[in-house]
């Protein structure tokens, strides 16, 4: 890594630069990047402020590295969602950089798989509850493992898996 002074003035200057940057500039991104490319950005942006990487930082920079994290997973979370891209982008258009909670609460009501992270996830969780729904344990089983493969043992997914334990 740079020696801490040259980090330190780098994160003070993305530090005051943050209030007035929209999620695209937080990620590196333009808007018309497509998931792939905004998975990429938060991904090489992450590794660079984890704060487990951080722990022989100095102050402020720490804190300051620490805020800019906290931001550039906020614009992941977004931007990664459609439905919240879309009313982002919305919202982007009327001079607001960040979406508000009372602007997340307005969206529909959240998808079943919504803490799902990956499509192999989503696709397996999706395939597991209609083999449950057929009576069809064994496949049901089968595609939650996987899916739990895919996405680590997430506590929903281990809630399925009890679930589909219980209906064998």
């Amino acid at each position: 890594m740079e020696n801490w002074d040259q980090w330190t003035e780098r994160i003070q200057r993305a530090f005051e630069a943050l209030e007035k940057a929209d999620y695209y500039a937080v990620l590196g991104v333009v808007p018309e990047a497509d998931a792939e490319s905004i998975r990429q950005a938060y991904y090489n942006r992450a590794r660079q402020l984890h704060p487990d990487r951080l722990v022989g930082a100095p102050e402020p920079g720490r804190s300051q590295a620490s805020t800019i994290y906290k931001r550039v997973s906020e614009a992941y979370q977004t931007l990664s969602d459609p439905r919240l891209r879309e009313l982002y982008d919305e919202s982007l258009e009327q001079g607001e950089t960040r979406l508000t909670i009372s602007s997340r609460l307005t969206l529909k009501p959240r998808q079943a798989d919504w803490f799902l992270r990956t499509e192999g996830g989503r696709k397996h969780y999706k395939a597991a509850r209609e083999a449950l729904e057929a009576g069809n344990v064994p496949m049901a089983k089968l595609n939650a493992q996987i899916a739990m493969r895919h996405e680590g043992e997430l506590e929903q997914l281990v809630q399925l898996m009890e679930e589909i334990d219980g209906a064998g």
